[in-house]
């Protein structure tokens, strides 16, 4: 791996641990919209990071199994976060000057 000294500024989850700062930017590069998050959470109920616990006082739980409760929650989630979070981020973006590469091809 190609240590650039981007590693103390921009620490990565161990998602992208064998990639320095620039194969991380090409990674996303006109992604599919939420691959990424996605595939975090599938890595996190495949149970890659410890057990999935979630909060019964936040959530509430309705049964046994949590497979409703955990990952479509997770699923949901990372369509919230896809409808929302993606338009002010990229506008944000734009606004500062820093557009996703693709826009300025």
């Amino acid at each position: 791996m190609n240590d650039d000294g981007s590693r103390k500024l921009f620490p990565r989850a161990d998602l992208w641990a064998d990639f320095d700062l620039e194969q991380v930017a090409y990674a996303v590069y006109n992604e599919y919209p939420g691959f990424h998050p996605a595939n975090l959470m599938y890595r996190m109920v495949q149970g890659d990071y410890g057990e999935v616990v979630i909060d019964n006082t936040i959530i509430r739980k309705r049964c046994n199994v949590q497979f409703l409760h955990r990952d479509f929650m997770l699923a949901d989630v990372n369509t919230w976060a896809l409808n929302f979070v993606g338009p002010h981020n990229f506008a944000l973006k734009w606004f500062i000057g820093r557009p996703r590469p693709e826009v300025s091809d």
